[in-house]
C-alpha cells in the first residue's frame, strides 16, 4: 500500500511538472485563501496563445493581466474557450471577466468596463513590389482594386462607414494569415489589418516580412479594455483596478509590453 501510493505521487508529481501549463495561476495572492479570478477568451495571437480547454500562458492579454494583478495583489487564470462561449460565461457571472475587449453598449448590461487598456489601429497594407503604391496620394488609388478581408472579423465602425465608398472589389480570407498570404503572393491589390495581428503573422511567417508593407494613415481606430463581470466581486475593485493601470501606464509599462508585440 506505500509503495503503491509512493507510485501515484512520483506518478502526480511528474504530471504537474510536464502539464504545468494548464494548472498555473499568476499575480500575487492577498493573503491565505484569496480569490483567483477566472478571466477567459479565444486563442487570438498575438493576445492569447494556446488551445482551447487549456490555460493561456503567453501573449499580449496574459502579460497585461499579470502587470495588472501584480499590482493589485491578487491572482488570475486565463482559461481558453470559443469567444461566444467566453462571452456567456461572463454574462452569466461564471467567469469573472475578459482581458482585453470593446466596450459596447450590448456588452454593458453584464460588463463594466476599465479605462482604456490599448489604443489599437487598423492600416492598409500593400505588396512590397507594388510600384502602384510607392507614393501614396489617398483613397482615389483604391478605385477598381482588389481588397482582402477577413470572414468574420469585427472592423471597426469607423472603417466600415467608408467602405461602401471605396469603390473597390472585397475578396475575404478566412484569417489574417491567409489575407497576408493572398497579398504577398500578388492575389489581391490590399489588406486592412489590425497592427498587432499583422506583426503577429509576419513572426510566424519571417519569410514574409519584407514582402509586405504599410501604407496612409490609420483607416480605423479603437480602445482595448479590461471587461468585468457586474456579478463578479471584481466589479468592486474597479476603482483600484483602474489606479494600477494609469500607474503603469505611467511608469512605461504598459507600452514596454506592447512594443514587444509591434
Amino acid at each position: 500500500m506505500g509503495h503503491r501510493f509512493l507510485f501515484v505521487c512520483v506518478v502526480l508529481a511528474a504530471m504537474i511538472t510536464l502539464d504545468g501549463a494548464s494548472m498555473v495561476s499568476y499575480g500575487q495572492p492577498n493573503g491565505a485563501g484569496s480569490k483567483t479570478y477566472v478571466f477567459m477568451d479565444e486563442p487570438y495571437p498575438p493576445f492569447t496563445e494556446g488551445r482551447i480547454g487549456d490555460l493561456a500562458t503567453r501573449g499580449l492579454s496574459v502579460d497585461v493581466l499579470r502587470a495588472v494583478f501584480s499590482g493589485m495583489e491578487s491572482r488570475f487564470e486565463l482559461h481558453l474557450a470559443p469567444f461566444a462561449r467566453a462571452l456567456k460565461a461572463v454574462e452569466d457571472g461564471e467567469a469573472d471577466g475578459m482581458p482585453l475587449i470593446m466596450d459596447s453598449p450590448d456588452r454593458r448590461r453584464y460588463m463594466v468596463f476599465s479605462h482604456e487598456v490599448l489604443h489599437g489601429r487598423e492600416f492598409l497594407y500593400v505588396s512590397a513590389d507594388n510600384e502602384e503604391f510607392a507614393l501614396w496620394k489617398g483613397r482615389g488609388q483604391l478605385v477598381d482594386k482588389s481588397l482582402g478581408l477577413v470572414r468574420g472579423y469585427t472592423y471597426t465602425e469607423e472603417f466600415m462607414k467608408r467602405l461602401p465608398d471605396l469603390d473597390v472589389r472585397i475578396y475575404y480570407s478566412k484569417d489574417s494569415e491567409q489575407n497576408v498570404k493572398k497579398l504577398a503572393e500578388g492575389r489581391t491589390d490590399l489588406i486592412v489589418g489590425d497592427e498587432f495581428l499583422i506583426m503577429s503573422v509576419l513572426r510566424r511567417n519571417p519569410e514574409l516580412k519584407d514582402r509586405i508593407r504599410r501604407v496612409g494613415e490609420p483607416v480605423g481606430s479603437y480602445g482595448w479594455n479590461i471587461g468585468i463581470s457586474r456579478g463578479s466581486p471584481l466589479a468592486k475593485r474597479m476603482d483600484e483596478l483602474n489606479e494600477v493601470l494609469r500607474k503603469l501606464k505611467a511608469d512605461g509599462t504598459m507600452e514596454a509590453i506592447f512594443s514587444r508585440y509591434r
